[in-house]
């Protein structure tokens, strides 16, 4: 039995699910080179059906991870209308006239006014009728984390949601039982939204929303310590926390609402404050109100093995704050967990309620096609005298003598990786005790900014030599988390203080 997940919100992305087991997924920006590509994923799609060799008729259901999952049609928001409905949301200056039209865009619209979402894909999809179901956002973000996770076989499982908003919601708490059903425990309504505080600052401070939310988490570490706690007290002063539930004073997700009320709050918070200062503050806010939350509910279920998912917890630090916790037995974060995933928690789920079977479990993420040598050469061919290449017998070892000298080295081997982590198969790697390689791939390579860091990856044998709060508990493959390196093996690190850690198993 062939499901096929989709997922056509921002990172859209498609996937193939073949009796349970997860055997190919792809995002659309790979296939189109727009990065974080936000529309209908045909590209994706058509990948998932070539690379297993079938057609629409061997697809037997269609899932979709819906915002308005409830409605049989609703508005597709494009990319640009999204951000810019974000950019007004933190001016001051009077804006009716947009606000009216973004109303008949956002709200959910009468079937008769919107083009049906089916519309936008190949007429093979709407034939499937009862075959085709859309799950409601923050239900695919649990499956994801309930059934891809490796942790809690025979015990109940504690499974945690939080991001900036879907489907009415910005987090959930869940309890995945050991016969497989979930219980739910708790539903936050999306305008009391704590981690749309993080996406509202980085607007603030004139960046992209959903996309370099990252920044302000690597400009963090840069801030003074007690800068970052004052201006985490105010913002925990945004909200009112009691009995593992909280509210936002005064709701701004809400199109009811006035949302410059945010912009007001967040210009007389920090107006006049550094910018590494603001960004310290805002990820200790982030860092200490997850970690008091799941606190609170592993306190009221008793349940100690967690399982998380979601846009939030692409925060690595907070991530590593949670694997600290002594409450946590076992904790599994879904790899590259924000929306993009959630293809894969819509096919989840649907082949669950299917078969009554979980799916298999997830086991590694090189999900994506493969370039063989031939492929490979016809594009450096393509290029003709521009590129200079030669062929390797032992690829491997060439690399590690490029590497040695010091040159930049981009990898592109075996099965492509899914998400936002580079996991080795498409990586750029560099000599970690070369300081000025940070510098040449932020400026010439990635055209980032220069505070950005890299992840360092060591050889699984040797993660007891470097890392001073290894657990075998916590999975490292996946670059969810950061960890703490040894003083006395800091000067060898390629970063300081703490490392984004990917164990390679090459």
């Amino acid at each position: 039995m062939y499901i096929l997940g989709i997922h056509d919100g921002h990172n859209s992305a498609a996937c193939l699910l073949k009796d349970g087991k997860l055997v190919f997924a792809i995002q659309e920006e790979r296939l189109t080179g727009i990065k974080n590509y936000w529309g209908h994923p045909l590209k994706a799609i058509d990948a998932c059906l070539k690379h297993e060799g079938i057609t629409w008729a061997q697809v037997d259901h269609v899932a979709f991870a819906a915002f308005d999952g409830s409605s049989p049609g609703r508005p597709f928001i494009s990319r640009d209308e999204y951000l810019e409905y974000t950019k007004h949301v933190l001016k001051p200056a009077p804006r009716v006239g947009f606000r009216a039209r973004l109303r008949r865009v956002l709200r959910p619209a009468k079937a008769a006014a919107v083009p049906d979402r089916l519309s936008f894909y190949p007429p093979e999809i709407a034939a499937k009728g009862n075959g085709v179901e859309k799950i409601r956002h923050h239900l695919c973000h649990v499956a994801t984390a309930a059934f891809g996770s490796n942790i809690g076989d025979g015990h109940d499982l504690l499974i945690v949601t939080v991001d900036g908003l879907g489907d009415g919601e910005c987090a959930t708490v869940n309890i995945l039982r050991a016969n497989g059903q979930i219980e739910p425990q708790l539903s936050v309504h999306q305008a009391h939204s704590f981690a749309q505080i993080y996406a509202f600052v980085t607007v603030y401070l004139g960046f992209v929303h959903l996309e370099h939310e990252y920044k302000l988490m690597g400009m963090a570490p840069y801030g003074r310590d007690r800068d970052a706690e004052r201006l985490a007290d105010k913002l925990q002063g945004l909200f009112t926390y009691a009995d593992a539930r909280w509210e936002l004073k005064t709701p701004v997700w809400n199109l009811n609402s006035d949302e410059r009320l945010v912009y007001e709050s967040l210009r007389e918070m920090f107006e006049f404050e550094r910018f590494d200062n603001i960004c310290a503050g805002l990820q200790l806010f982030s860092e200490r109100f997850i970690v008091r939350f799941i606190q609170d509910w592993i306190r009221k279920t008793g349940v100690r093995r967690v399982a998380v998912s979601g846009g939030f917890f692409m925060n690595v630090k907070a991530n590593q704050k949670l694997r600290s916790l002594p409450e946590i037995e076992q904790l599994f974060v879904y790899p590259s967990c924000g929306d993009e995933t959630n293809a894969m928690g819509a096919a989840y789920l649907k082949y669950f309620q299917l078969t009554g079977k979980r799916p298999e479990p997830l086991k590694n993420f090189t999900l994506g096609p493969v370039i063989d040598d031939s492929t490979l050469l016809d594009v450096l061919k393509s290029y003709g005298e521009k590129i200079r290449f030669e062929y390797c017998e032992d690829i491997e070892e060439r690399a590690a003598d490029l590497l040695s000298k010091k040159n930049i080295v981009a990898r592109v081997k075996g099965p492509e990786e899914f998400g936002a982590r580079a996991l080795g198969n498409r990586s750029i790697l560099a000599h970690p005790s070369d300081t000025l390689a940070v510098r040449t791939i932020n400026d010439m390579i990635k055209s980032r900014d220069f505070w950005m860091p890299f992840a360092c990856s060591i050889l699984e044998e040797e993660k007891l030599r470097y890392l001073k709060d290894w657990t075998a508990n916590f999975s490292p493959n996946y670059m969810t988390m950061t960890y703490d390196s040894k003083i006395q093996r800091r000067s060898s690190q390629v970063c300081i203080l703490e490392i984004a850690l990917c164990v390679l198993k090459w």
